[in-house]
């Protein structure tokens, strides 16, 4: 069963991101999948603007997500 894909095209086509992995990431953080989603599409939008090779943005976007989420929610702690 392929994964579910989540897409905005107000961004662009290509900006899909993973629901599982926003999921999981959620869910490891302790952050609302909301807040994972709005921290991924700033990421991605920054690095579309400024990417070469547009193939590993959503990958990149994601990571950036992680420790900028990560960051975060230690502060809090």
């Amino acid at each position: 069963m392929p994964t579910p894909r989540v897409s905005n095209g107000s961004i662009s086509s290509a900006e899909t991101y993973d629901a599982t992995a926003v999921a999981a990431l959620s869910e490891k953080l302790h952050v609302p999948a909301t807040d994972v989603v709005e921290v991924y599409r700033h990421e991605f939008t920054r690095l579309h603007a400024q990417a070469r090779v547009k193939a590993y943005v959503g990958v990149l976007a994601m990571s950036n997500t992680k420790n900028i989420l990560y960051k975060t929610t230690s502060r809090r702690c």
